[in-house]
């Protein structure tokens, strides 16, 4: 902040008494000499000298008294210092959209005096908030005279025009308030709370009666023009340097600041800048809580004693904005809404998302949910039909509301078939919609064997395992052995024979998961280990694994079992605890679907370890840098855990199978919530999504499968390709590419990697393909041999869906009001339309602080004024002898 010092010399008195004290005492004494001076003088040899003997005496006294008083030399030192404004405006790209005219709140010169006077409105609002934050005690004070002086003035301003009877009332009640405190009257706090109550419910009716009687749209800057939101402020700010800003600089700073990935100064140029700035040449996310924070740490600095923040209020950062907003309570936040409320002219319907499981069991139903929009369709009916392939499945009708997703449609599809089934939802087009690309969405479903066959071991009955074991009792369509070591259960006179593994490998392949809980290298011997990993690796097999206290996996790391776990061992820091969330990979897969959208699934998944932190995770819990995450565990003690953290359920590719690492028990903690639900859903999907992998087409020598048969556009699509003879037997040395072509001509292909580790087993990654439902087909000598053996005609290929790249930043078109409200109401702010900031600022009260300091330099404790006592004194009693006093 800008400011001006001034400095002054002067002279003051010190004394460590009252100086009226002072004066008296001196006179008590001086009275005294003149008596003792009268009866000197009687006995005086020489009668014209106890005269004079009095005055030396008195003198001495007169600058002793004059030292006591504290003589001394003044240098004071004025500094005064100008408030400053920040003015903040969102620079993201959502604020280079084009909004027409006559659907965008007034920008000047569209305003009028309505404008002015909510401005001054929000001024007087603020004067009353802190009136009403001060104790009243304090009001009688300097700074509460000023408070209700400052108040009273701004109620005065707007009490003029057309303000009701019961407005000028409580502002006329205010004021003489004010005039009480600034004459020095009592006044009862009582009868002041009265009136602040009085003065803000007024003031709160008349912005109603305002803005009730304003359109919520009225023409913007240049009529039947069109115009992006950087340069509507622009425009804004630019004509404000010539207007209302260089008024406001005459009494204030301003500072204008660029909030966009960082704050920073509007540099040179930079209203052209805004003027000529592209979607793609701004941050693609609107972070308010940093924009606000930011705004703070102004303010701290004393670079900002009110706030401008000019937005949309399209907040999509990690953080909460409204508790940004809370935290600059006390801080003037006026915010400026920029962009369309409303009536955008644009005529189209759209299916934001499908949503259903990637696979099914056969003979069950599955629903599927179909998120709407609409735009410029307000009240008119939309035809929505499920389609598998080409043929009607199902249809569904609702009623648009503009610019807001519906509920979803809910459509049931029931399988015939086992395999691979394409299902599309359609939306019957309106007339005039101006496009129809967002009209349909498609999803690949594949439809499982209803039986499934498991193996559940672990060393004794945990309840991890007792509940999983009941849970697959329950379910109709689940085959399962159970293998427990301890306890064993024998009746009286009779011998068993202790649980034991497969002991080869079609034993071991009769079962499709198999579940190992916390075993010892004793019960699941090296030999069973190796029968084991062929499970996985050649067979394709399953393998969940759930550690454990006493052997899982820590005793079996540097056995054969120890290549197919996907972490490595660090210790857990003492005391700490861990709560579980959905990793970023997690929030598209079907398994951690817990509830209807990512977000609540990761809210289930935290509530359940916060009433049951995770206390027994497994050293075991670093993920391999090939293994997928698909739980986080959040660590107590986050400082001291290893870079990369740790995790609950990590799982990776082994050969043709599958490895599912648990780290910790603790799934049974689900029922807490809701009993059953969430613990039977989650074991059910994940065993469903297991199982699903690698199904995406092909025949029994020839299968390609997509990794995901949904991913974003710009991230890899990774397909394995598996070869075998019509004897089952794994072909190696094949040269094959899978190959991507689309009805406009676009072809993309690769060629397969073999897999050293797996023979018949070949890798392939596709990237930059193109959006929509795909198909991706594999070419080469070897297949063509293969499906000539086998007697299959055709081509084997795999259907993914590419989705565009989630851009939430341009997902919404619309100013969200709504959320700018919100803001304001957390931090006791104000929502202004652009012609009422100059007034709002202009009445704020923000005048210069000045500060005073006062140095005092003693004169009385120089030698010349000791001197000059003693000099008194001495001559005094040097002259009484002459006099004959001595």
């Amino acid at each position: 902040m800008n400011g001006t010092t001034e400095i002054r010399d002067g002279f003051a008195w010190d004394p460590p008494v009252p100086l009226d004290w002072l004066v008296a005492g001196t006179l008590a004494v001086l009275l005294w000499l003149a008596v003792l001076g009268l009866s000197e003088w009687r006995l005086a040899k020489r009668p014209w000298l106890p005269p004079l003997l009095w005055l030396l005496r008195g003198g001495a006294v007169v600058a002793v008294a004059a030292a006591l008083a504290g003589p001394s030399k003044t240098l004071t030192r004025r500094e005064s210092s100008r408030q400053a404004v920040a003015i903040l405006v969102d620079s993201s790209a959502s604020m280079a959209l084009t909004d027409p005219d006559e659907f965008v709140p007034s920008w000047p010169p569209g305003g009028g005096a309505d404008d002015s006077l909510l401005g001054m409105l929000a001024a007087a609002r603020h004067h009353l908030g802190r009136l009403s934050a001060m104790p009243p005690g304090q009001w009688g004070t300097a700074a509460g005279e000023q408070r209700w002086a400052d108040a009273a003035a701004v109620m005065r301003k707007t009490a003029a025009g057309r303000a009701g009877l019961d407005f000028r009332q409580a502002s006329e009640r205010l004021e003489a308030t004010a005039k009480a405190f600034s004459s020095g009257q009592s006044v009862l706090a009582r009868d002041c709370l009265r009136v602040l109550a009085d003065a803000e419910a007024a003031l709160s009716e008349r912005v109603k009666s305002i803005e009730a009687g304003t359109p919520a749209v009225r023409p913007g800057s240049v009529a039947g023009k069109s115009a992006t939101r950087l340069s509507r402020a622009a425009d804004w700010l630019e004509a404000g340097e010539s207007g209302w800003l260089r008024d406001c600089r005459e009494e204030f700073e301003v500072h204008l600041l660029d909030a966009g990935d960082v704050i920073a100064p509007v540099s040179a140029g930079g209203f052209k800048k805004w003027r000529e700035a592209t979607r793609a040449g701004l941050p693609q996310r609107t972070d308010l809580a940093a924009v606000l924070d930011g705004a703070g740490r102004e303010a701290a600095l004393d670079r900002a004693r009110a706030v401008v923040l000019v937005t949309d209020g399209g907040h999509n950062g990690e953080r909460d904005a409204v508790e940004a907003a809370a935290r600059l309570k006390g801080l003037p936040l006026l915010l400026v809404p920029a962009g369309a409320v409303g009536g955008l002219k644009r005529r189209d319907l759209s299916l934001p998302s499908l949503l259903a499981p990637a696979s099914i069991y056969k003979n069950d139903s599955m629903r599927l949910e179909a998120i709407v929009a609409g735009m410029g369709c307000d009240g008119e009916t939309v035809e929505a039909v499920l389609f598998e392939g080409e043929r009607r499945i199902e249809s569904k009708t609702l009623r648009i509301r503009d610019g807001a997703p519906e509920a979803p449609l809910e459509f049931t599809w029931r399988p015939d078939r086992l395999g691979r089934h394409q299902l599309k939802v359609e939306l019957i087009p309106l007339k005039g919609e101006d496009t129809l690309e967002n009209n349909r969405q498609e999803i690949s479903v594949e439809v499982l064997d209803d039986t499934l066959r498991l193996l559940v071991a672990d060393g004794g009955p945990r309840w991890e395992t007792r509940y999983l074991l009941n849970l697959l009792k329950r379910d109709a369509r689940m085959e399962f052995q159970p293998l427990l070591f301890s306890p064993l259960h024998r009746a009286e006179g009779t011998e068993s024979a202790p649980p034991a593994f497969p002991s080869d490998a079609d034993s071991w392949a009769r079962h499709r998961i198999v579940v190992l809980g916390d075993l010892t290298p004793r019960q699941l011997t090296p030999e069973h280990q190796t029968l084991l990993v062929k499970y996985v690796v050649e067979r394709g097999g399953t393998l969940v694994i759930i550690a454990g206290e006493e052997a899982m996996p820590a005793a079996f790391i540097n056995q054969p079992l120890g290549a197919l776990i996907p972490v490595t061992g660090t210790p857990c820091p003492e005391g700490a605890f861990y709560s579980i969330g959905l990793s970023p990979e997690a929030l598209d897969l079907d398994p951690m679907g817990l509830a209807e959208t990512p977000a609540e699934s990761d809210r289930v998944w935290r509530e359940a370890t916060g009433k049951l932190p995770v206390y027994d995770l497994s050293p075991y819990s670093v993920p391999k840098p090939q293994a997928h995450v698909l739980l986080e565990a959040r660590s107590s003690q986050a400082a001291v855990e290893p870079a990369g953290g740790r995790s609950l359920l990590t799982w990776q590719d082994a050969g043709k199978g599958r490895v599912i690492y648990l780290a910790a028990p603790v799934t049974w903690h689900l029922r807490y919530l809701s009993g059953d639900q969430w613990h039977y859903r989650f074991w059910g999907q994940l065993f469903q999504w297991a199982l699903a992998r690698g199904l995406s087409g092909g025949s029994r020598t020839v299968h390609l499968s997509a990794e995901r048969p949904r991913l974003p556009q710009d991230a890899p699509l990774n397909m394995l390709l598996r070869l075998e003879d019509t004897l089952g037997n794994p072909v190696a040395d094949a040269e094959c590419r899978a190959v991507l072509r689309t009805e406009a001509g676009l072809e993309k292909s690769v060629v397969f990697a073999a897999d050293e580790k797996v023979p018949g087993s070949y890798r392939a990654v596709l990237n930059g393909l193109p959006l929509g439902p795909q198909r991706i087909t594999v070419e080469g000598a070897a297949v063509d041999r293969l499906l000539k053996e086998e007697g299959r005609q055709g081509s084997v290929d795999a259907a993914v869906t590419i989705d565009p790249p989630e851009n939430r930043e341009l997902r919404g078109v619309l100013c969200d009001m709504g959320g700018i409200r919100r803001l304001a109401a957390a931090a006791e702010g104000f929502v202004l339309p652009p012609g009422g900031v100059a007034e709002a600022l202009k009445n704020l009260g923000l005048r210069p602080s000045v500060s005073e300091q006062t140095s005092l330099t003693p004169v009385w404790n120089e030698w010349t004024w000791l001197a000059l006592i003693l000099s008194l004194l001495i001559l005094e009693w040097i002259l009484r002898k002459p006099a004959g006093l001595l």
